[in-house]
């Protein structure tokens, strides 16, 4: 924690001088402290916030600035940037000139700020001198919720990357639309914060359009399984467990519970392993040692054989599986 400045000493020098001239004046109490710093104007739509603590050194035209904010209520990890823009803002305009190092660290509460201690930091502002544009480093988390909104909706296209040379979001991530988005048959999901588990809705349709797959092999149906839940268990670092359920032709044809524990365990590398494989065997296609019927054969068994074995360490009663389904191996 760094030291506090003292600030404002010419009005307390002057004020002291003053009384040591005039003593048989009547004696007067002394005025209260000044407010630490000037506010910023916030913006419509942004986190309220406040600035607790500011030390500024150097010229007026070679300035160096430290400010210490405090949030004036809770805020989610999207309404941080704002924040920080606007601290951003406010330092580099309010004067002649602009400083030429700045930063603003950004707590939870005001007691958090004037403790100054890093571990309590939430968010932070910087332009060191000779950098362009201003670097940003955001530690408030996505809640739970807001972790498979965004796994979800990036598994349909539907959401942009961070840009990782854009630390402060100048520049809003632009998302896309849903490639099903006009669809009647939809993917959809329930979180349960509670528990921290999710329950997924996954239709079979074919590629590009709003209609099932003709034939729906029970290969395929688990591949777009262990696809789906290995992308939520990595992207949601808070998920405990996926309950999936796999549609066909308006049934529910595939039901399977996996908990984070048993993903780590036993279903992790399930799609490497088929993959390696796959590679494998076209590749004795390509040199001539198999037919395409023969090798689409071979890779189809070793499909079911490797997810059959990885499911056999479930609990019955964590899967079920449509009889007409069953059949279409």
């Amino acid at each position: 924690m760094r030291a506090r400045p003292v600030r404002h000493l010419g009005p307390i020098l002057l004020s002291a001088l003053a009384g040591s001239v005039s003593l048989g004046a009547c004696k007067q109490e002394p005025a209260g402290p000044p407010p630490c710093c000037q506010q910023p104007e916030i913006p419509p739509g942004v986190a309220s916030f406040t600035i607790v603590d500011e030390e500024v050194t150097g010229p007026s035209d070679g300035q160096k600035v430290i400010m210490d904010a405090a949030l004036n209520a809770p805020a989610k990890r999207d309404q941080i940037y704002p924040v920080l823009h606007t601290l951003y803002r406010h330092a580099m305009t309010r004067g002649s000139f602009e400083p030429i190092d700045f930063i603003a660290n950004l707590y939870p509460t005001e007691n958090a700020a004037r403790d100054g201690s890093d571990a309590q930091l939430i968010a932070r502002i910087s332009r060191a001198r000779g950098q362009r544009a201003p670097q940003c480093d955001n530690r408030v988390a996505y809640d739970f919720n807001e972790q498979v909104d965004r796994a979800f909706a990036a598994s349909f296209g539907a959401k942009a990357e961070d840009n990782i040379d854009d630390t402060c979001r100048l520049e809003t991530p632009k998302n896309a639309a849903r490639y099903d988005e006009g669809f009647t048959h939809k993917a959809s999901f329930e979180a349960d914060d509670a528990r921290k588990a999710v329950t997924v809705r996954y239709p079979y349709l074919v590629m590009g359009k709003d209609e099932y797959v003709d034939k729906l092999k029970l290969t395929s149906a688990l591949a777009n399984w262990i696809e789906f839940v290995t992308s939520l268990f990595r992207k949601v670092p808070d998920l405990q467990q996926v309950d999936y359920v796999g549609v066909h032709d308006d049934k529910e044809v595939l039901k399977i519970s996996l908990t984070r524990a048993q993903f780590e365990r036993d279903f992790s590398q399930l799609q490497e392993r088929i993959a390696a494989h796959s590679a494998v065997t076209f590749q004795t296609l390509g040199m001539g040692r198999s037919s395409p019927e023969k090798a689409e054969r071979e890779q189809e068994a070793f499909k079911w054989k490797t997810y059959n074995n990885a499911l056999t360490a479930l609990p019955k009663d964590q899967i079920t599986i449509a009889r007409s389904l069953a059949k279409a191996k």
